[in-house]
């Protein structure tokens, strides 16, 4: 594929023929017609669209769409079926007062539309919607003799600005950027999607034993797992014909099985993965092999993806791959540098670099995993002086397919997203005269200080001391004048609008950059200690996001994931914040006091603000959404020497002492982090009166409370844990003792509990309990 572009350009250079130029509208009067096949449908027929709509903004000219080339008339001929080409690719040549736009495929003639209307007519879509393009005014539009070929640099190219909730916007603007076609290479978690946890219950011993727990990873060498896992890519393939890839990917989840049988293979294999730095590449790669062994037997162009991620991205030390699999290297930011190039000389990035180069070595087929967006960022995150550098690199050493996760932070991070889809296509893209030509087209007369404000971070960015952890240390490396001056040049942008379009483009890169400030803010805080004030930023950076989602203005930020990190972070820390004013610290000052004698004093202060801190537990057991209110043992009495049927094998309560300042007890750690499960707490209150006790219950997910074998509250829902989500008034007076037993269900990762009382306008209240029964 490399070849193809090399050619392409040669051809793109090489004296042409006498074909005349071919004039499409002349004095804004259309002189050539489309001719496309009537039987048009999806990006074809979409294409075919913005071909005729464009081409009229340009000029005022509709051009009609034939089916067949009329005699004497200048024609755009749509033709697939052309060889030579990849699947993707497209030929645009000349010849009389023809202009033919040619591919092997539907995509590679759409891929060409678009070649079309961006080189050589000017029209950019550099974001999605109306405010997001360019397409310049001409009354005559004519094409230049033309004969070139054009083909990506990496065969394979996907996503790019969508994430989970992308809009149509995004297909929309990934077409019209020569996105179409790429063939979809499935890597993506997928053990789960092999075996289901479902099975656990029946076939414990398929499932990785971890810490003396069956987890949801599998137990790669257990000989039905992999019969198994052999006839689900077999099915698979025989019900998708058409399908290229199958993912073994496994669960995201970093750990591995400790059985006899795995670690006898380790050892056979001379690789500890549980050592210091140690990986499971080999390990993992005698269980692929073995499929994909079977599966060449009857399928042998398929390609079988894994991640090469975490604790397995390392190239193995003994175990050669088969030729069938492809590992799809992650260039996580959290591990490696995206401060930097590839080829730069700080530690993270010539390790990664290593990887790259030792994994072709060793694949004919090798997947890059980048991440020209960080999924909890939402400010500015400028990577175009790695991206220049970087996906040059990929195409030179052969790297088959590139798969970036970009979200959707259209107004913040644009300039990865669409210079990363132009080096695709052509390495040698100028990106500086990339982003000045974005600047111009969308700013105008703004343009110079909305290209210094772009050009501030970028500079920064790359600025970073090769030593820099860059996920993290980004975050806070700005300093207050840089952000400050940020927020200056687009002021200067604004007050240099003329149009009503500009004035609309620079309020959403104002609005961008007050976002961007407010987590720079809460960064920088949580970073010099100082919580409160980094808690008091994520609550106004919630009510930002929900500022724009009230507001409607979906496409500056990825608004999914904005929503999902607000959300847990920023309802986290109005909680935070109302638990300690409601204690009697009202200023910032008094709660970072607060927090740090919280820090010191956990379940004491903790017991302040009237949380429980001591309970009894038991668990886990199985638990479906619908069926928290269902008991597994008896909530009208605790029998401390009871035993019970657990997922686990039989146990009974244990004791359990809480040193959260905040009353949180963790049932991940005590049980599993497996979903679908349950377990239960239990201790014994007083409810004195006279006062309105109101109890107050925070939990991911949901739970579902008994007070002495009485059901009070069922909330049966998933969620984030904050303190106080549940509230439920009880009755008080004497001094009996009550028991209190909480069911809480988890569907996956956090697994939380903490229980409060307070007054009836949220005051905290010093209950008497114990977790063991009175005498």
């Amino acid at each position: 594929m490399i070849a193809y572009c090399f050619i392409g350009l040669l051809l793109a250079m090489a004296p042409v023929n006498a074909a005349p130029r071919v004039t499409l509208v002349r004095n804004g009067s259309p002189q050539a017609v489309i001719v496309a096949p009537s039987e048009a449908r999806g990006d074809l027929s979409a294409a075919v669209s913005d071909l005729q709509v464009y081409i009229q903004k340009m000029s005022g000219a509709r051009l009609p769409v034939v089916t067949e080339p009329p005699a004497n008339r200048a024609a755009i001929v749509l033709r697939a079926g052309v060889q030579g080409l990849s699947d993707v690719g497209y030929r645009l040549r000349t010849e009389d007062n023809r202009l033919f736009i040619e591919g092997a495929t539907e995509a590679g003639v759409v891929n060409g539309i678009y070649g079309l209307l961006e080189d050589h007519l000017g029209v950019r879509w550099y974001i999605p919607g109306d405010l997001g393009e360019y397409v310049p005014r001409q009354k005559t539009v004519t094409v230049p003799a033309l004969d070139e070929t054009r083909e990506p640099a990496i065969p394979s190219v996907t996503g790019f600005g969508g994430y989970q909730a992308d809009p149509p916007r995004g297909a929309e603007w990934r077409r019209r950027n020569r996105m179409a076609g790429f063939q979809p290479y499935w890597h993506g978690h997928n053990w789960e999607g092999i075996i289901s946890l479902k099975e656990v219950d029946r076939h414990p011993e398929w499932f990785a034993l971890i810490d003396g727990q069956r987890k949801w990873q599998l137990c790669t060498t257990h000989p039905e797992v992999i019969r198994l896992a052999i006839q689900r890519v077999l099915d698979y393939f025989e019900k998708n014909p058409q399908v290229k890839t199958f993912s073994l990917s496994p669960n995201d989840f970093g750990k591995f099985c400790q059985c006899d049988r795995c670690r006898a293979l380790d050892r056979e294999l001379g690789v500890d993965p549980f050592a210091p730095g140690g990986q499971f590449t080999d390990r993992l790669l005698v269980f692929f092999n073995q499929i994909a062994e079977e599966v060449a037997k009857r399928y042998p162009d398929k390609i079988l993806c894994f991640y090469a991620y975490l604790t397995h991205t390392d190239p193995p030390q003994k175990v050669k791959p088969h030729p069938n699999l492809m590992p799809v290297i992650c260039h996580t930011p959290w591990e490696f540098c995206h401060a930097h190039p590839i080829t730069a000389n700080c530690a993270p990035c010539k390790r990664f670099r290593q990887i790259v180069l030792r994994w072709r070595e060793l694949c004919p087929h090798v997947g890059i995993y980048d991440y020209y967006g960080h999924w909890q960022w939402f400010g500015q995150w400028p990577l175009v002086h790695t991206l220049k550098v970087d996906i040059p690199f990929y195409a030179k050493v052969g790297i088959e397919h590139l798969n970036s996760e970009t979200h959707d932070d259209w107004w913040t991070q644009p300039l990865n997203i669409f210079a990363a889809v132009k080096l695709v296509w052509n390495p040698q893209t100028d990106t500086d005269a990339l982003i000045r030509e974005f600047c111009q087209h969308l700013f105008a007369e703004s343009a110079e200080p909305v290209y210094r404000y772009f050009t501030l971070y970028e500079n920064l960015m790359a600025s970073m001391p090769l030593e820099a952890k860059n996920h993290e240390d980004w975050w806070v490396y700005p300093s207050a004048e840089a952000m400050e001056q940020g927020r200056q040049l687009l002021e200067e942008a604004f007050s240099k609008a003329r149009s009503e379009a500009v004035k609309q483009r620079v309020r959403k890169l104002q609005i961008g950059h007050r976002v961007y400030t407010v987590q720079w803010q809460a960064a920088t805080a949580r970073r010099a200690g100082d919580i409160m004030r980094a808690r008091e930023a994520d609550v106004r950076f919630a009510q930002m996001v929900q500022e724009l989602q009230n507001s409607g203005q979906h496409d500056i930020i990825d608004m999914w994931l904005a929503r999902h990190e607000s959300q847990e972070r920023g309802s986290e820390a109005q909680a935070c914040l109302e638990l300690l004013t409601s204690a009697g610290y009202t200023t910032t000052e008094a709660r970072e006091q607060a927090w740090r004698e919280a820090q010191k004093e956990g379940a004491a202060f903790a017991r302040k603000l009237g949380f429980i801190t001591e309970w009894q537990v038991v668990g886990p057991f199985r638990c479906t959404p619908g069926e928290l209110s269902k008991t597994d043992i008896p909530v009208d009495t605790v029998n401390l020497s009871q035993r019970f049927s657990t997922l686990s094998g039989e146990a009974g309560w244990q004791q359990v002492s809480v040193n959260h300042p905040f009353g949180l007890l963790d049932l991940r750690n005590l049980f599993t982090r497996d979903p679908w499960v349950s377990a239960y707490a239990a201790c014994w209150v007083q409810l004195p009166g006279p006062t309105a006790i109101s109890l107050r219950v925070g939990s991911n997910d949901g739970a579902a409370v008994w007070l002495d074998g009485k059901p009070i509250l069922v909330a049966d829902v998933p969620r984030g844990f904050q303190p106080d989500q549940d509230r439920v008034s009880v009755a008080g007076g004497g001094e009996q003792w009550h028991l209190l037993v909480v069911k809480v269900i988890n569907h996956g990762n956090l697994w939380n509990l903490a229980v409060r009382f307070t007054d009836d306008v949220g005051r905290p209240l010093q209950i008497p309990t114990r977790a063991t029964p009175p005498e």
